[in-house]
């Protein structure tokens, strides 16, 4: 975005850079810059931050939330049985 490639708006005199985005998910966004750390969201709130994080080309992001759906499952199947879950089994 800031390469020179890309024509930005900004303002000259106070630095600012007008981004012409919805701000919903971009505190998600900052804090995976800040710390690498996906964000626990809804499968909805999900696809809106996978199209963020495909307009500012964060690939390193959309891997991440790409993995969560398989990391849930995995969870599951490592989880230990109850026995409630037993007696519902028999």
């Amino acid at each position: 975005m800031f390469s020179g490639r890309h024509t930005v708006c900004h303002d000259a005199d106070k630095g600012y850079v007008f981004v012409d985005r919805d701000g919903k998910h971009f505190r998600h966004i900052l804090n995976w810059l800040r710390d690498g750390v996906v964000p626990t969201l809804t499968d909805s709130d999900y696809s809106e931050l996978i199209r963020e994080a495909e307009y500012y080309q964060l690939l390193g992001l959309i891997e991440g939330i790409s993995s969560v759906p398989n990391k849930r499952k995995e969870e599951d199947l490592c989880a230990e049985l109850t026995r409630t879950d037993i007696i519902k089994c028999i």
